[in-house]
């Protein structure tokens, strides 16, 4: 239980530029309302990434005013039912859409009480005396409680079960009530209907999140991991990855190297080109599903040689570097010299191409098999210098002349 919430930074929100501009514009007849996750992380004491309004008048008149305010109109995000508009404004991410019917009903429609709070524009006094809470969610702010707004509310659209999953492990301190846990586990079947573009893009927001282990394990524990993803045989990956972020070890992308550590914990078989070719039926991005499933299998390998490793990290020395990083953290051995022959295979050549053709070697695929040579030696520190390297092109060009 909070003892209180932040209202002094909710009202600093309220005060900030961009939000006062567009009160004045809802004062000049839009009736603009501030809702959701704005309200909530102001009154957790975190920064609102974006702001969400909407408006019970007329929405082209807010969107008119906007454009002839800031220059460019507003980009629609082609949704249909509420016809949302999109833009920056004092450099935050706003969207702005049509309430659906009166505020009460909007705001009944909601997916967790905790965002169905909200405050007309603009706001005159304290925010405090001015918030509209139909459902409660100032209470369950204050108790750190996650709970829906009503059954029919993640009916509606079962991707709220994901939503769900990434507040209880990204919000400090929430915590799921049995009952809302019942709720969400009883709608995890119809993830199977939600376009898979909206359940990628969710799950890339859950990888994304601060409390994305705890989340992964909540994911798994009501089914959605299983729905979306596949079975999960462990959770070795995703904990020895998060201790590896802790220590400052995360180099690459975060986000592809958290996605690895949850590929590495699944009952992956074949390919990592075929666990990429599933991720991206699944609509996930291309690029991340290939280098994140490659770091994942490469990380399990058994059996290979140093000198396989090399190719690997010639192939994709980003795969390679976090197969190497997720090898050591989960203690499999030797795939971890993948993190050192991945900073290898990113250094400047020793022996390029120019090298070769001033040895009188002509462009075509002798020149071409001698440079992967030479990027595999290498990488393998065959020679112990760059010299070294030219020293040993200059005999090779000479015999292939």
């Amino acid at each position: 239980m909070r003892d209180q919430v932040d209202w002094p930074r909710l009202d600093s929100l309220l005060r900030e530029p961009h939000l006062r501009r567009l009160a004045d514009l809802s004062d000049a007849g839009n009736g603009l309302i501030l809702v959701g996750g704005a309200i909530r992380d102001a009154l957790l004491g975190r920064d609102p990434q974006d702001v969400d309004l909407i408006t019970e008048r007329d929405l082209t008149g807010v969107i008119d005013a906007v454009e002839h305010e800031r220059g460019s109109r507003p980009a629609s995000i082609g949704d249909d039912f509420q016809n949302t508009h999109r833009f920056r404004w004092y450099g935050r991410p706003v969207d702005i859409a049509a309430a659906i019917g009166t505020l009460a009903e909007d705001l009944s429609r909601r997916d967790f009480t905790i965002n169905a709070m909200a405050l007309r524009l603009p706001v005159a006094g304290e925010a405090r005396a001015a918030l509209v809470d139909p459902h409660g969610g100032l209470q369950d702010l204050q108790a750190g409680q996650l709970c829906p707004v009503s059954a029919a509310t993640i009916a509606a659209d079962p991707l709220r079960v994901m939503r769900g999953v990434r507040y209880a492990g990204d919000l400090p301190g929430f915590s799921l009530g049995d009952g809302t846990r019942s709720m969400l586990r009883a709608n995890v079947p119809a993830l199977g209907g939600v376009a898979a573009e909206r359940v990628s893009n969710e799950w890339q927001s859950i990888l994304s999140s601060a409390g994305w282990v705890e989340a992964l394990e909540l994911a798994w524990s009501i089914g959605v991991g299983a729905v979306t993803l596949g079975a999960r045989r462990t959770d070795a990956g995703a904990r020895a990855w998060a201790t590896h972020e802790a220590r400052g070890g995360a180099t690459e992308d975060r986000l592809t190297g958290r996605l690895a550590a949850m590929l590495f914990d699944l009952e992956q078989g074949g390919s990592s080109d075929s666990l990429a070719a599933s991720l991206a039926a699944r609509r996930w991005p291309k690029q991340l599903a290939r280098t994140a499933s490659r770091a994942a299998c490469w990380a399990s390998l058994r059996g290979a040689d140093e000198a396989e490793f090399a190719s690997l990290a010639l192939l994709d020395p980003s795969a390679a570097a976090i197969a190497g990083d997720l090898a050591y953290a989960v203690g499999a051995g030797a795939p971890s010299c993948l993190a050192r022959l991945a900073r290898r295979a990113r250094e400047p050549r020793w022996v390029t191409g120019e090298d070769l053709r001033r040895l009188g070697m002509e462009p075509g695929p002798e020149l071409g098999s001698l440079l992967s040579e030479a990027a595999r030696g290498q990488v393998l520190r065959t020679w112990g210098s760059a010299d070294e390297a030219r020293a040993w092109a200059a005999v090779r060009s000479a015999g292939d002349s």
